[in-house]
C-alpha cells in the first residue's frame, strides 16, 4: 500500500469589514493608520480608497501576519454618500454617516491572531471648520514646516490686538517662544504692512 499525505491545518488567516468612526467630521485629510502601534499605511488622503499593503507588519506568516486590504476613509463632509461596502452589508436604508470622520474596512485581512489589534489614525483638520465651511483666514491657518524667528510684541492692546516684527522668514509663520515666561505663544498674523510688522489677530498661550 501506498502512502498518502494529509493536509495539516497550522493556522488561520482573519479577515474584517468594519465601520470605524473616529472624530467628528469633516477633517482635512488622512495622514496615518498604525495597528497595534506600527505603521501600516502612511499618506495624505483626503478622502476616498486607500489600499493598505503590510502583510509582514507583525512578522509574516511564520508569526502573526500583517494587515492588508481596501479601507474606505470617510471625511464626514456635508454632502457625503452612502458607502457601498456598508450597503451590501447592512442594506441601502442606511444614512450617510456625515458628520463623522471614519474608515471603512472592506473584508481587510487583519493577520493570524484571532485578536482584534489596537487601530489609530491622524487626521489632520484646519483649513475647515466643524460645519464644513472655509476657515476665517484660510491664508494662514496652517503652521508651516520651516521654523520662523519673531521678536518680543511691540504693541499690545487690552482688546488682545497686537503687532509683532518679522525677524526672518515669511509673515506666514506663527510660532513664538517666549523663554523669558517659559511658554509657547501660537498667534494668527495678519498681513504684513509696509514697515514689517503682522497683524496679530489671535493669540493662544501654552505653559510648557
Amino acid at each position: 500500500m501506498g502512502g498518502s499525505s494529509k493536509k495539516q491545518t497550522v493556522g488561520y488567516k482573519y479577515y474584517l469589514g468594519m465601520h470605524l468612526v473616529l472624530t467628528h467630521g469633516p477633517v482635512d485629510k488622512l495622514q496615518w493608520i498604525k495597528v497595534d502601534g506600527r505603521v501600516a499605511w502612511a499618506g495624505s488622503s483626503p478622502g476616498g480608497r486607500i489600499n493598505i499593503s503590510s502583510p509582514q507588519l507583525f512578522g509574516g506568516d511564520a508569526r502573526e501576519g500583517g494587515v492588508s486590504g481596501a479601507v474606505d476613509y470617510e471625511t464626514g463632509d456635508i454632502a457625503q454618500g452612502r458607502n457601498d461596502y456598508l450597503q451590501s452589508m447592512l442594506g441601502t436604508a442606511i444614512p450617510a454617516f456625515r458628520g463623522v470622520s471614519a474608515l471603512v474596512l472592506r473584508q481587510c485581512y487583519l493577520g493570524n491572531n484571532p485578536y482584534l489589534k489596537k487601530w489609530a489614525a491622524r487626521l489632520q483638520r484646519i483649513h475647515k471648520t466643524q460645519d464644513g465651511e472655509t476657515q476665517w483666514y484660510d491664508a494662514v491657518a496652517e503652521i508651516p514646516s520651516s521654523n520662523f524667528t519673531w521678536q518680543q510684541p511691540v504693541d499690545d492692546y487690552s482688546d488682545g490686538i497686537g503687532a509683532f516684527t518679522v525677524v526672518s522668514g515669511s509673515s506666514s509663520g506663527f510660532s513664538i517662544t517666549d523663554t523669558s515666561f517659559g511658554s509657547a505663544m501660537r498667534v494668527a498674523p495678519g498681513p504684513v504692512s509696509e514697515n514689517g510688522r503682522a497683524s496679530c489677530r489671535e493669540r493662544v498661550f501654552i505653559t510648557v
